[in-house]
């Protein structure tokens, strides 16, 4: 036998053995989610997992996350005059529906570690891109007869924003296998949003979420 048949051959058996060894799961899971400079929202995701051992796996997933639906930004109207209105970009609560909705793709690594006999511990770094959309407002200060200034939206105003921003991030939490069919985990993640144009949560975010991972 050449020693090429005999490399090939030992690449061929060492490519079984690896593939033999590895496992694939779906996850799915919801929890809270903490933009930055924002109150809080919910997410929802599906990840799939491939374990190149019982320790390391490779991962992609697909979140959405949704917040602020009450809350509206605008440009706030400064009336300078009868005439003139002068611009200002800013935030406030008020009743309206802003309603942030994000997608996002992640690619990852995630490292599980025995623990204990009860439960696993797991340690997760991701990246990915984010696609946003949200509704924008303009705001007209109006001058009430007792002297008082008060904010009508403009619903007629009503734009609708969208961004693009990348993401990178890191997460850490616990698992609970079950009847060796999967496992329940619930676990924190913090990462940092950047890049983009459009008004948005630039900056650290962070999220808890509970999952279901099934082996397939």
């Amino acid at each position: 036998m050449s020693k090429v048949k005999a490399i090939s051959l030992l690449l061929f058996l060492l490519i079984c053995l690896i593939n033999g060894q590895n496992k694939y799961s779906i996850q799915a899971g919801t929890g809270l989610f903490y933009p930055a400079n924002y109150s809080g929202g919910i997410t929802v995701l599906v990840k799939g997992n491939w374990y190149l051992n019982n320790n390391l796996a490779s991962f992609f997933s697909v979140a959405v996350s949704k917040w602020d639906k009450n809350k509206v930004h605008y440009d706030l109207i400064i009336p300078d005059n009868l005439h003139h209105y002068s611009y200002l970009n800013t935030d406030k609560v008020l009743y309206n529906e802003t309603d942030h909705k994000m997608t996002s793709f992640f690619a990852g690594i995630k490292y599980v570690s025995d623990f204990q006999k009860q439960f696993d511990v797991f340690a997760e770094t991701e990246t990915g891109i984010n696609f946003l959309r949200y509704n924008y407002y303009q705001i007209k200060n109006v001058d009430t007869p007792d002297g008082f200034i008060d904010k009508t939206i403009m619903h007629s105003s009503a734009e609708n924003k969208n961004g693009t921003f990348f993401y990178i991030g890191l997460g850490a939490g616990v698992i609970k296998e079950i009847n060796n069919i999967g496992n329940i985990s619930v676990g924190y993640k913090r990462g940092y949003l950047f890049g983009g144009s459009a008004k948005a949560p630039v900056g650290f975010s962070s999220s808890l979420i509970f999952c279901f991972e099934y082996f397939i």
